[in-house]
């Protein structure tokens, strides 16, 4: 059914929504902001020198994150914070 639309904005509720790595559509409960400061290595998102927001750590510079906030054009990939469309 490619290329098929529905409408069901009646019935989902208000919100900012995404779509992920599966082509899930996802409620965002929390959406948070990637620091300025914060770089791509490949499609990895990597750590600058300002604080990490709440829900991202760092492992050896990789932006980890916990799947508990929504950045959005980026994805949960197995924990790594990775840019979208990747």
């Amino acid at each position: 059914m490619s290329g098929t639309t529905t409408s069901l904005g009646a019935s989902l509720p208000s919100g900012t929504y995404y779509v992920d790595q599966h082509d899930i559509v996802r409620l965002a409960r929390q959406v948070g902001e990637l620091p300025a400061d914060v770089s791509l290595n490949g499609n990895v998102y990597m750590t600058g020198a300002t604080a990490l927001p709440v829900g991202l750590t760092s492992n050896g510079g990789v932006i980890m994150t916990d799947g508990t906030v929504y950045f959005p054009n980026t994805w949960n990939n197995n924990g790594v914070l990775c840019a979208a469309g990747e």
